[in-house]
């Protein structure tokens, strides 16, 4: 403890809550305000004595400081220059409360369940009792597991705290899904380590892969139990991405005719930034992306889902570019594993390539790129595209392929609508990947829209662009 005045606790049970934090703090203040400063304790923790834990007051002689934990405050801090304006500090204090649990001694010790968690240190006023989970439950009657007090401390009664179960343990290089185990297994079966496989209905490509267990401290042996559900979502999100394109508009209303519950991310600066802005408002573990610029062909929908396997994978589909007519994974529709691009570098140029070591060219045509609107978006597009093929940051794509594509790029389309453009967006794009392969930090500029603003600004003043080496 500091050395400061402490307000009696008598006194402090005084002061009723009247639904105004502001009201009640004044209230507060006004039992010590004869000294230069003082402490209040929560009365409801007095008797745990946590504000002994107290050892020091942060400089701050015209805020409130409160100490909490777990979400409940334990005691505050007032001095003679507070007023009720001033915003207050909070402390979290590191208390590690000396609890007494107790187990059934009726439970095999090898059984190994969940440490409940006391969220509500008010709980401590009480011996608290945790119960069996039905699903282990063979009885009618409630069965207890643990129960637990505060050491030193009467409890007031006990309080029913719900139930707990064995841990169950999944399969850490699966991923992170929602799954339904809903065998019934006695808990004085649980003895056994009892394990569940994936099964047909989760993939068709590898069997006997484990998926959750339930493991005792010493097994007496194995039991297999069979199939898991998992709740896969009936339909992935889906989230259109656009900035500044002047089809958005059009090509977001067939989005919505295809899927009316998606998501819109629009005028985010920097291709990673506007996917993880994406990955934020989704709520299903893996989501569509399509582009501003892509027009849904009719027989495009969004009811593929990869197995279990391939739920860390990104998918892209094929599209159609409308001013070279060739086809393949740009501009096309994405599947995204969602955590995976929370984590993505921004600093990566090739997003879909660079988020997961999984990666697959689905033989599907999604879309059209439609990118040749205006004479900086079809610039711009061409540019993004060739600077990352002959800048070799699309490794997954055959060297060769990838000199036929920047060939096409380069010199067909010319007589299509703004197709001039988009091969001098190629010329420019290849010069530049070439020019700078190997560095990161140059060729993440490809995916700052405003770089490449400035770039085109630069090209308007050139008479003539040569195709290079190709």
């Amino acid at each position: 403890m500091i050395d400061v005045y402490y307000v009696p606790i008598e006194q402090i049970k005084e002061v009723d809550w009247k639904g105004n934090s502001r009201v009640f703090d004044s209230e507060l203040y006004n039992l010590g305000q004869s000294h230069d400063d003082f402490i209040i304790i929560n009365p409801a923790y007095a008797n745990f004595k946590f504000y002994e834990n107290i050892k020091s007051i942060p400089y701050n002689k015209d805020h409130c400081v409160v100490w909490k934990w777990n979400n409940q405050w334990i005691a505050k801090y007032f001095n003679s220059q507070w007023n009720n304006v001033q915003r207050f500090v909070e402390v979290e204090l590191e208390i590690s409360p000396d609890i007494i649990w107790e187990r059934n001694p009726e439970i095999d010790d090898n059984i190994v369940f969940n440490q409940p968690i006391i969220e509500d240190c008010y709980d401590l006023n009480y011996q608290m009792i945790w119960y069996l989970n039905e699903q282990f439950n063979p009885t009618q009657d409630k069965v207890w597991v643990l129960k637990c007090s505060l050491k030193g401390y009467t409890p007031e009664g006990t309080k029913d705290m719900g139930y707990v179960s064995p841990t169950i343990t999944y399969n850490p290089d699966l991923p992170n899904l929602e799954y339904d185990i809903n065998d019934k297994i006695p808990y004085y079966d649980l003895i056994y380590e009892h394990i569940w496989l994936a099964d047909d209905s989760i993939t068709d490509e590898i069997q006997n892969v484990w998926i959750a267990k339930i493991t005792p401290n010493n097994s007496k042996g194995v039991k297999i139990v069979g199939a898991i559900k998992i709740n896969l979502p009936k339909q992935l999100d889906v989230v259109f991405i656009s900035y500044n394109e002047s089809n958005a508009e059009e090509n977001w209303q067939r989005v919505l005719e295809k899927s009316p519950k998606a998501f819109r991310v629009n005028g985010v600066n920097g291709i990673v930034n506007a996917h993880k802005c994406a990955a934020e408002l989704v709520t299903t573990d893996m989501f569509y992306v399509v582009d501003g610029d892509a027009w849904l062909v009719d027989e495009w929908d969004f009811t593929f889902q990869p197995n279990l396997f391939d739920r860390d994978c990104v998918h892209v589909w094929r599209s159609i570019n409308p001013v070279n007519n060739l086809e393949y994974g740009y501009g096309g529709v994405k599947l995204i594993p969602k955590e995976l691009m929370l984590l993505a570098d921004p600093a990566n140029t090739d997003m879909t390539t660079s988020i997961s070591k999984k990666f697959k060219i689905m033989d599907r045509i999604s879309n059209v790129t439609a990118f040749n609107t205006s004479e900086f978006n079809t610039w711009r597009s061409a540019f993004r595209e060739c600077a990352k093929l002959s800048g070799g940051i699309m490794k997954r794509q055959l060297s060769r392929e990838s000199q036929k594509r920047l060939k096409v790029w380069c010199s067909e389309g010319k007589y299509k609508p703004y197709g001039e453009w988009a091969i001098k967006g190629a010329i420019a794009g290849y010069n530049y990947g070439k020019t700078n392969s190997g560095d990161l930090e140059a060729l993440g500029l490809i995916n700052d829209f405003n770089w490449l603003e400035s770039e085109f600004a630069k090209v308007l003043s050139l008479n003539n662009i040569l195709l290079g080496d190709i």
